[in-house]
């Protein structure tokens, strides 16, 4: 599927360039550590350890690479439309002696057997689509009856609200002609996000505060993490910049 989105992360030249611009810095660590926080705290216990897990549209490996260190005997595989992503990944866990199953495809044609994995997540790709459906019917149709699904969201209702409501209303397909990004309110999230055998069973919210070199040398950012994540969890959620959805598969 061929979007302004894919061309913007396709402009970089490796993805090291990606993965120094997005990490990199004391606000890039801060960046990585929440997002692996808040992913943990969103599973909310869904076993891991053995299992078969699918992410899609990985980028440089964050996710990926913890999960291998943490659960050293899951099975990893990984998908990614970017070839300079994939190729970026597979020399990080050469180096890191990591192993994953790296596949370059597109998210709404899996190239696998129904009831495949035990767990599936993509974290910021649906939230650049006007209707994610298309990739949670794949991703349902990939995971195993009673199997979780985890993506995200962007919230409407977040600090800096004006901004999120010139892009929702008024320029939808992105700000500056960046990328397209879509802003929900908290009552659309259920509608967009769920399936007949796709319910959803916690939203978590991500990114209160915007990060910045001061707020994190004042806090520290152990604190700083530990208050997102307590705003994270609580009504809260809806105000921050995203929200990670855990959903179920109906089954055993």
């Amino acid at each position: 599927m061929k979007t302004k989105t894919i061309e913007y992360y396709k402009k970089y030249d490796s993805g090291k360039e990606y993965n120094d611009k997005r990490y990199g810095g004391q606000v890039g660590s801060f960046r990585k550590n929440l997002v692996i926080v808040n992913f943990l705290s969103t599973l909310n216990g869904v076993p891991l350890k053995g299992k078969k897990i699918l992410e899609i549209a990985p980028g440089t490996g964050v996710i990926t690479r913890w999960l291998l260190k943490r659960y050293p005997d899951i099975h990893m595989t990984a998908i990614d439309s970017s070839s300079e992503m994939l190729s970026y990944l597979k020399k990080v866990l050469k180096r890191e002696n990591l192993k994953s199953k790296l596949i370059e495809a597109d998210a709404i044609k899996l190239p696998f057997e129904n009831n495949t994995f035990d767990f599936v997540f993509a974290l910021r790709l649906l939230l650049h689509y006007p209707t994610p459906k298309p990739f949670l019917k794949e991703m349902e149709r990939v995971v195993k009856p009673g199997g979780a699904v985890l993506t995200d969201c962007h919230n409407i209702l977040r600090l800096d609200f004006p901004n999120t409501f010139y892009r929702r209303f008024v320029n939808p397909k992105g700000f500056r002609g960046k990328v397209n990004s879509y802003y929900l309110f908290p009552w659309e999230i259920s509608k967009r996000y769920s399936l007949p055998t796709l319910h959803i069973i916690k939203i978590q919210g991500h990114k209160f505060l915007p990060p910045n070199e001061l707020l994190i040398k004042v806090l520290g950012e152990n604190k700083l993490i530990q208050f997102e994540k307590l705003i994270g969890a609580s009504w809260f959620k809806f105000f921050c910049a995203d929200n990670f959805i855990l959903l179920k598969k109906a089954g055993n």
